[in-house]
C-alpha cells in the first residue's frame, strides 16, 4: 500500500484544477476591460468595401451628384438689390455733384457700360443736371470721348485688383479731364493697383479662387461661383 502526504494531496488537487480550467473557454469580462489603463479598439477601415457599403444601407455618390454640386451657384445680388444699389449711387453722385452742368458717364466694356446707362436713367428722374454716356475698352483709346475740361465717372460692374479700372483711369486722366470718380457694382477688394472706387455698390470679402459674375438677362443678378 503506498501512502500518500497531506502535502501531496494537496499537489495533485491542484493539478486537477488547472487542467480543468485550460479545458474551460476563456470568456470576456467587461468589467476587467473597463478597469484597464489603456483601452484596446478596433481600428476602423478608412475605406469601406463595396459589400460593407451595401451591407449596411449607403450608396457612394455618383458623378451626376459632383456636377450638380459643383454647378450651384449663390446669388450674390439679386434684381431688386441692384436696382437699389444703382438708385443709391445716383443720390450720391447728384450730392456730391450738385453744382456740376453736365457730367459724363463712362462705363467699362463689357459690362461697366450696362451699369453707366441705368445709373444714367436714374438720374435723369432725380436731377436736371445734364448726363452723358460713353463706352470705353481698355485695349482701345479714348479719342471719341469728348471729356477735356469735364467731370467723369468710370463705371465698373466688379473691381478686382483694380488693374482695368486704373488702366481706364490714365487714359481718361491723359485725356485732360477736369474731375474724374470712380464707381462700380461690387468691389471685391483684391487691391493690387493704387486705384480707389468712390461710389460702391457692395463690398465682398472673397477668395482669389471665387468667381463673381454679373449675368445680364431677364433678371439681372451678380453671381458667386
Amino acid at each position: 500500500m503506498i501512502y500518500r502526504t497531506f502535502y501531496e494531496y494537496l499537489c495533485i488537487d491542484d493539478r486537477a484544477n488547472e487542467e480543468a480550467q485550460k479545458k474551460q473557454p476563456r470568456t470576456f469580462n467587461p468589467s476587467f476591460h473597463s478597469r484597464l489603463k489603456v483601452q484596446i479598439s478596433i481600428p476602423k477601415p478608412d475605406v469601406l468595401s463595396r459589400s460593407q457599403i451595401s451591407l449596411i444601407g449607403i450608396r457612394p455618390r455618383s458623378n451626376t451628384f459632383h456636377t450638380f454640386v459643383n454647378k450651384m451657384k449663390t446669388i450674390v445680388l439679386s434684381s431688386i438689390q441692384i436696382e437699389r444699389i444703382l438708385t443709391r449711387i445716383a443720390y450720391q453722385i447728384v450730392e456730391a455733384l450738385e453744382e456740376e452742368n453736365e457730367i459724363i458717364l463712362v462705363g467699362m466694356k463689357p459690362r461697366g457700360i450696362w451699369v453707366a446707362k441705368n445709373v444714367a436713367t436714374e438720374l435723369s428722374n432725380i436731377t436736371d443736371i445734364s448726363v452723358k454716356t460713353q463706352e470705353l475698352d481698355v485695349q482701345g483709346d479714348c479719342n471719341h470721348i469728348d471729356c477735356a475740361g469735364k467731370t467723369v465717372i468710370l463705371f465698373d460692374d466688379i473691381v478686382n485688383s483694380g488693374k482695368s479700372m486704373m488702366k481706364a483711369a490714365g487714359m481718361l486722366a491723359s485725356a485732360n479731364t477736369h474731375h474724374l470718380i470712380t464707381a462700380c457694382l461690387v468691389d471685391r477688394m483684391h487691391r493690387r493697383f493704387p486705384i480707389h472706387v468712390d461710389f460702391t455698390g457692395q463690398s465682398l470679402a472673397t477668395t482669389l479662387q471665387e468667381n463673381l459674375s454679373l449675368i445680364l438677362d431677364e433678371s439681372p443678378r451678380i453671381i458667386l461661383e
